[in-house]
């Protein structure tokens, strides 16, 4: 992979994550553009490490139905 690719998903990574945290953050009546910076990065980098585990589960999990698939356990 290159470093281009890898480049290219770490950006998608940050545009979701502060996509999330914004809304959610305007679901509970805050504006973030009123919140410190750092707090801001914080959740921020807290939703990516939550989308970073919740990919690594998918993948787990989907592994495994495949595994189970192939071997006619489904």
């Amino acid at each position: 992979m290159s470093n281009n690719t890898i480049d290219d998903y770490s950006d998608i990574l940050d545009k979701k994550a502060k996509s999330i945290a914004i809304d959610k953050l305007r679901s509970s009546g805050i504006d973030y553009k009123e919140m410190p910076e750092d707090e801001f990065l914080e959740l921020v980098e807290n939703r990516k490490d939550i989308l970073v585990r919740d990919a690594k589960r998918s993948l787990v999990v989907g592994g495994a139905a495949a595994a189970l698939t192939l071997l006619g356990g489904v």
